[in-house]
């Protein structure tokens, strides 16, 4: 989904990618400090405000990047269903959940920042959650807000926020890491001359992607050859780097970046008559059918590692939904009339796994309830269920939720990927 801060990164065949990155620098760990209920901003005796973000992906729309029920007015109906749920169950200790909704464009990072002031400084909310793009420093370490978003970042931001940043997916080493420690499990990588794409600047890719070869070294496998590419999705300078991946003999490629980049990499590899197996996961959102539709025909048979779970892919392998989800979706289809069905790409995914976090936490500790107690007591849900994922646990300084990951397998024939074996749950 990287990021998390999201970012634009424009192609020569004028392609975008949301792409995860961050750049803070760590400290920290583990330390939240200490602060009485009266202190945390958003809460009274009867009420507790929570800044919900909500993505507008309509100027994605005409690059082909859109997801299916994903309007802005459907993320906002799924959360106030959930939100109407812990109301009517009496809140959370007895107070009443007040959203406080803004609109974040994913291609617009002063409007992002310009969302984090508007929730922290105007509305002085309590914690936020939503789909957060480039504002979670802003919001989890600048203004010390806790954060409850939908994607990954890197382990320094994790604990620079001093554990108030909380996701459900790994963060961005740790999925890396899991990556391939997958593709070892699954014997993928046997006889395999491995190559790595990631672009130079930044930590965003160079650090995942160090945590990636790093792993794969401890396992064996020697990395024959590392792409140095700028940060845009630059044709002319990865058809200088495809020949000397080639002639370093690399057969696999992980692709570790942004949609942009790895699009145009497999394009130009393409076109140079280099064809390897390609290796993609969550980093850079490339484990998700909409962001790799117009990769050629060399993609067909690309393995995908990734904590998620649901969507088409579920409803194309028939898997059955999971007893969390099952929950989430009767609650949906009850307060709102409707008929989604387990399998159908929809906001709601998201939203369960957000809200499922917040509201145990919260309720953990509503009658002592701040954003400290909120803090530490989602750091004790342990190993909890959350909707759309696999598997995974909360424990004192791990706020980044998946620790298992499936395969899927990218198909030509309906450009799409398909499940391709068991969920391998990784340390």
């Amino acid at each position: 989904m990287t990021a998390v801060k999201w970012r634009a990164a424009v192609a020569s065949l004028a392609l975008f990618v949301v792409a995860c990155s961050g750049d803070s620098d760590g400290g920290n760990e583990g330390a939240t400090g200490s602060a009485s209920q009266a202190s945390s901003p958003g809460i009274t005796d009867e009420t507790l405000r929570l800044g919900v973000v909500l993505l507008d992906l309509s100027t994605l729309e005409p690059l082909g990047m859109g997801l299916d029920n994903f309007e802005v007015e459907t993320q906002q109906e799924a959360f106030e269903v959930f939100i109407d749920a812990i109301n009517d169950d009496g809140g959370v200790g007895g107070r009443t959940v007040e959203p406080v909704y803004v609109v974040n464009d994913p291609l617009n990072a002063d409007a992002a920042r310009a969302g984090c002031l508007e929730l922290t400084e105007d509305e002085d909310v309590f914690a936020v959650v939503g789909f957060v793009t480039d504002a979670a420093e802003c919001i989890a370490v600048e203004h010390e807000t806790p954060l409850l978003f939908h994607t990954s970042d890197l382990d320094s931001l994790y604990r620079s926020s001093s554990n108030r940043l909380v996701g459900p997916g790994a963060s961005l080493e740790r999925t890396a890491a899991g990556w391939a420690a997958v593709m070892e499990q699954t014997g993928d990588l046997a006889g395999r001359t491995l190559g790595i794409v990631a672009v130079d600047d930044g930590a965003s890719e160079q650090l995942p992607a160090d945590a990636l070869q790093s792993t794969l070294e401890q396992l064996g496998h020697a990395v024959g050859y590392r792409a140095h590419l700028p940060g845009t999705a630059d044709a002319a300078a990865i058809a200088l780097e495809v020949p000397r991946m080639r002639d370093a003999g690399v057969d696999t490629v992980f692709l570790s970046t942004n949609f942009a980049t790895a699009g145009q990499f497999v394009q130009v590899s393409e076109q140079q008559g280099f064809t390897p197996q390609y290796l993609t996961s969550e980093i850079g959102t490339l484990a998700n059918d909409g962001l790799v539709q117009r990769m050629p025909a060399s993609f067909d048979g690309a393995l995908a590692v990734t904590s998620t779970v649901g969507g088409p892919v579920a409803a194309r392998s028939g898997q059955r939904a999971q007893e969390a989800f099952s929950e989430c979706l009767d609650r949906y289809n009850d307060a709102t009339g409707s008929d989604l069905a387990w399998g159908v790409e929809h906001a709601l995914g998201g939203v369960c796994s957000m809200m499922t976090i917040f509201e145990a936490a919260a309720t953990a500790v509503e009658d002592d309830l701040s954003q400290v107690t909120f803090v530490d007591a989602v750091q004790q849900l342990g190993d909890i269920e959350l909707p759309g994922r696999h598997g995974g646990s909360f424990a004192p300084g791990k706020t980044d939720y998946a620790d298992v990951f499936s395969v899927l397998r990218w198909s030509i024939d309906c450009a799409c990927y398909e499940a391709f074996g068991d969920p391998v749950a990784v340390g």
